[in-house]
């Protein structure tokens, strides 16, 4: 497996892992769903597409990405023009990212811990560490610190979070931080409390998606 060789992943046994349970994850997408295939300059992306064929387009980005012009390839692989974006920590990175260096092309972005805004914490990483080589309770307790409590988390999703770690190799080195001049004129909500991970708030984002402009 080219991923296992090039470093991706720790083990053959880990992608194989890792990518069984994603199918199991796909097959039970809880509505009709099309599984598509597009060409990029960085490589063959994977898409899941769903919801009526008229509705606008809301692009869903998980953590980890790449750069404008991959993101480019994909909207226009599948068509889409202008767009809304709803990305989570490197997902919400990416849709910023897109949105400064293609400005007008994203209609609205909701974005949950998007890194590159404000200083980033490397002390709760640093402190986890250790945590690490301490076997499956270790990984747990180490993801709590780095990415704070999640009551109302997938008991599933968490469990694939955790195969996940266990499997791939992260991306190295500081995430780029956006400028003040770059995100001037952006607005957010903050919620001081939270951690990394912000369930319960499909509820806020569609009402954020759905509004009408003045």
């Amino acid at each position: 497996m080219s991923d296992v060789r090039g470093g991706t992943y720790r083990s053959e046994v880990g992608a194989l892992a890792v990518l069984r349970r994603y199918e199991e994850l796909l097959a039970a997408w809880p509505v009709p769903a099309q599984h598509t295939r597009v060409p990029t300059r960085e490589g063959e992306t994977f898409v899941v597409t769903c919801g009526p064929a008229g509705a606008p387009p809301l692009v869903l980005l998980h953590g980890s990405g790449a750069y404008a012009a991959w993101f480019d390839d994909v909207l226009d692989g599948l068509g889409v023009g202008r767009f809304s974006a709803v990305g989570v920590s490197l997902g919400g990175w990416l849709a910023l990212d897109h949105a400064i260096r293609r400005p007008g092309r994203a209609e609205r972005l909701a974005l949950l811990c998007p890194s590159g805004v404000g200083r980033q914490r490397v002390l709760p990483l640093l402190a986890a560490l250790p945590l690490l080589a301490l076997g499956e309770r270790g990984r747990r307790r180490a993801m709590r610190m780095a990415v704070g409590p999640a009551p109302d988390a997938d008991p599933a999703i968490g469990a694939y979070t955790l195969l996940i770690h266990r499997s791939f190799r992260p991306r190295g080195g500081r995430v780029p931080v956006f400028t003040d001049e770059a995100l001037r004129g952006l607005t957010a909500r903050l919620l001081p409390e939270a951690g990394h991970v912000l369930p319960g708030q499909t509820t806020e984002i569609m009402e954020f998606l759905e509004a009408r402009r003045g």
